[in-house]
This record gives structure tokens, C-alpha cells and sequence, in this order.
């Protein structure tokens, strides 16, 4: 008898590749292009950072004025209509370096702020930009001030949220900042 050879087990059939729908992939190119647009180019924060290599800062809080308060408060810079700026005119603080003045950006407006607090051309203070309905309550000031009252300069640098890279006239008001002893 001849030796057997025993049959060679049977091929399995090649794999079947899982093929991802070219919709899917569409949709979501779709979904990555519109996110990245909308982030950089409708007001986000992250493009803001991305455009202007700044970023919002952290210390920036949502308020809600009064509206008879804030008609009262606000005054109008630039071209009509352009955005608004909160009347600041006197603060206090106790000594050391923690002040609270009302660093603020209205709601109405569409456009960051960016505060620089000045005594005479000492920089006390710089935020970050801070977007429409926020504002900066607590500001850690660079050196202590004598008690007494202070002329301070809040200067106002100003961006559109739809072109940050693309800066607009700044402003600044003059204020009085009290120190009274602790």
C-alpha cells in the first residue's frame, strides 16, 4: 500500500476588509473643518490665542451689571456703535498689592479688551484679552502703593473678535486709586 498523504487543510478564504464608508469620511472632514473654522474665525478663545499668540486670561469673570447702573457707567469711544467702554473714576484698596478695580468688558460689545493699569509709565497691572461680558475684579499689582490717593491711567487696547490679528484704536481713562492703611 502506498503511503497516504493526507490532504492539506482546506485555504481559508482571504479576510474581508471592513471598508469605512466614504461618507463617513466625508462627514467627518466636514464636521474637523468646520470646528477649526468656528474656533478661529467666529470669536473663539483658542483662535484668538492662535492669531494674536494671546490668550484670554484666566482671571476674567462673567458679570451682569444693572442696566440703569451700566446706562449710567458707560461711555461710548470711537465710532459710534463700535464698542463701549465702563467709566472708571475712582477705586479702593487696602495696602499691599491686591487691588479691585472693575476691569470690564460689556456685554454689548464685540470686541476683547486687553487692561494695562499705569502709574505714571509704570505698568501696576496687564491682563490678557477679555472677551465681551467679563471683566477682571482682582488685580495683583507689580509693587505696593503708599497709602494715599493714586492718578492712575486704565489704558484699553482693543481687537475685533472676527479679526484679532487686526488691532483697533486703543483708549484709556483716568482714575483716581485710594490706599487706605490695613
Amino acid at each position: 500500500m502506498a503511503d497516504q498523504v493526507a490532504d492539506p487543510a482546506p485555504a481559508k478564504p482571504p479576510a474581508k476588509r471592513r471598508r469605512v464608508p466614504i461618507a463617513y469620511v466625508v462627514v467627518l472632514a466636514v464636521v474637523a473643518v468646520a470646528a477649526f473654522i468656528f474656533g478661529t474665525h467666529r470669536g473663539g478663545h483658542d483662535g484668538l490665542q492662535a492669531q494674536t499668540g494671546t490668550a484670554v486670561d484666566d482671571g476674567a469673570q462673567p458679570f451682569a451689571m444693572d442696566p440703569l447702573v451700566m446706562e449710567e457707567n458707560l461711555n461710548q469711544q470711537g465710532e459710534p456703535g463700535r464698542y463701549t467702554v465702563y467709566g472708571y473714576f475712582t477705586s479702593t484698596m487696602r495696602t499691599g498689592r491686591v487691588a479691585a478695580i472693575p476691569l470690564i468688558n460689556p456685554e454689548r460689545n464685540d470686541v476683547y479688551f486687553k487692561f494695562t493699569v499705569l502709574y505714571g509709565d509704570e505698568v501696576l497691572f496687564q491682563s490678557n484679552w477679555v472677551p465681551p461680558g467679563n471683566g477682571i475684579f482682582r488685580q495683583e499689582l507689580a509693587r505696593d502703593l503708599a497709602v494715599g490717593d493714586h492718578d492712575v491711567r486704565v489704558n484699553i487696547d482693543v481687537v475685533e473678535r472676527e479679526a484679532p490679528h487686526a488691532p483697533m484704536d486703543s483708549t484709556g481713562v483716568n482714575m483716581v486709586l485710594t490706599v487706605e492703611p490695613t
